[in-house]
This record gives structure tokens, sequence and C-alpha cells, in this order.
């Protein structure tokens, strides 16, 4: 899909649903554009994203803060029925806005005009002249101003602090990003869904365990805990080279001394059982006693705390 605000102009297009504080994901799909499934209440493709994406949370009594191509009193009105709340902006071609919210260069700057019903409020602010912001909100009932030097009513302040959830995602994945270049949307959407994973997994352990480890550490950790059984077969592979044996041994835990080939010089020159040649060397093994040469030995260095 094309996309020309965005950095990559080209993309697949995932809508999603994340808390606004923790930046856990909580629903997603892909978009495709217009559904071609049955609609018999005739409602808007924004209206059907959002309905899909709260199902996990219905009837939960939680906020909904999306933006300008979400956003109606469409919207509103279905959220209501599944027990959620919504707060977003506005487009200002939207047909149910009154028009005296719309913009008039009369208003002053910093001014907020305000509008009620039963179960929706609606506001126009002006940050400055000639140019006005409209928020729906269903959380909101009041006409309440932030008392700073921009006079921000109370829905703008919360929408402020809530509106990042997805960006801050998108910006959590970007850090430490798995992805490759690839021509396959199959991968690509793999690569996307294991940096959510990674997002996911993260909160979720710090939720359980109250520990505040930063992601890099745990992205290491989950890892090394992935490829674990898999170093632990290689390692059983007879003709893996000794220095990668050894190497893999030392990182899967396993007693290394026990195993190793160390190198040993003798007076007697053997021939490396391992080699293919005839040359003879003054090394042997350790533990078998058999003789070695370097490129098949391999030499375990240790601090001298260890060595103690």
């Amino acid at each position: 899909m094309y996309m020309p605000n965005k950095p990559n102009k080209y993309e697949l297009k995932i809508m999603c649903l994340c808390d606004a504080k923790i930046h856990y994901l909580l629903n997603a799909f892909i978009y495709v554009g217009k559904d071609t499934s049955p609609n018999p209440r005739k409602l808007a493709v924004p209206t059907l994203n959002v309905l899909q994406l709260v199902q996990p949370i219905i009837n939960s009594n939680r906020n909904i803060t999306g933006d300008n191509w979400f956003s109606s009193i469409e919207l509103v009105k279905e959220l209501k029925k599944c027990g959620l709340t919504y707060t977003g902006t506005l487009r200002k071609t939207k047909r149910e806005i009154p028009t005296e919210f719309l913009l008039n260069k009369d208003r002053s700057a910093l001014s907020t005009m305000f509008g009620f019903t039963k179960d929706l409020t609606i506001l126009s602010y002006v940050p400055k002249k000639r140019k006005s912001v409209i928020m729906l909100s269903s959380l909101h009932h009041s006409d309440e101003i932030v008392q700073n030097e921009k006079r921000l009513p109370e829905i703008i302040d919360f929408y402020n602090s809530t509106k990042g959830g997805v960006d801050s995602l998108d910006q959590k994945c970007a850090c430490y990003n798995v992805g490759r270049r690839s021509r396959r949307w199959p991968l690509t959407f793999f690569f996307a869904m294991v940096n959510i994973m990674g997002v996911n997994a993260s909160v979720i352990y710090k939720s359980a365990n109250n520990e505040n480890m930063d992601r890099r550490s745990f992205i290491v950790s989950v890892g090394g805990d992935l490829i674990m059984n898999h170093l632990k077969n290689r390692v059983t592979v007879q003709s893996l080279p000794t220095d990668l044996r050894a190497l893999i041994k030392w990182h899967i835990g396993a007693t290394v001394e026990a195993s190793r080939v160390d190198i040993h010089v003798d007076n007697k020159r053997r021939r490396c059982y391992m080699c293919h040649s005839d040359n003879k060397h003054p090394h042997k093994c350790s533990v078998c006693q058999k003789g070695i040469c370097k490129s098949h030995s391999v030499n375990i260095v240790k601090c001298l705390n260890c060595t103690e």
C-alpha cells in the first residue's frame, strides 16, 4: 500500500489496538481496503475496523483514542453499545459538525467552544489565529480548561497523553528490528509479528516479575533461550570441529573441562588421529592421550581467579 505521509512509502498497513501506557498490542489485522463482506447496517469502513479491533475489550468500560480517520459520531454510538467510550480528533468535513464550530476569522487565539449532548461532547479549540482543532469525546462531559499558557481543554490534554500508543509501539519495534529486506509480503509480515511479540513479551515479563529489565537485555536473553535446544542438539554431532564444540558447550553451560581437547607437549612425536596427512606432532590430548595437531585442538583461556 502507498502511504505518502509515512517514512516508508510502500509497506503493509496493519491496524493496531495498543495500550496507551505500556504499549502492549491487544489486537491487530492487515488492512486490505474496503471490505467485501456483508454490511447490512451500511457502517463506514473506519467504524468497521474499530469494531473489529475492540472485540477483546468489549464491555470493559475502557476508552478508545483515535485520529480523525476513525472519528465519527457513528463510531461513538457503536462503541457505546459495546460498553466503551471514545476520544479523538474530528475532520472538519464531517456533516455532523455545527457551522458555529468551524473556523471563524473573528475567534481569538486560545479560545474554546463546547457543545454537549446526553452522551457526547464536541469542542472547537483555536491554538492560533485562523486555525482550529475539533475534538469529539464520549468520556468527558465538562468544559474544564487546563490552567496553563496554552489553556488547553481537558479533552485535548487527555488526547495528547493517550494518542501515542501505536506510534510508541512502532518506535520500539524499529529500535530493535529483526526484519530483513524481502519482496515476499508474508515474510515481511512475519518479521513484523516477531518485533511485536518481542515488545509484548517484554511487557508481560516486567509485569509478572516486577523487574525493570531493559529491552535489549531481554531480547538477548530470549534469543539465547530460543537457540538453546538447537545448540544442545548440534553439540552431539560427531563431525563438528573441536573448537566449535567447545564454544557451544561454553554457551550452553556444559562442563568444558571434561571433554575439551587441550594441548600437551611431549617428546614423542605422533600422527594426528584427526588429520588425513601423515605429519607428526609433539602434542597429545589430555583426555584420550591420542596424538593431536594444533588445528584440531583448542586452548581454554581462564583468568587467575577461575584457575584457583
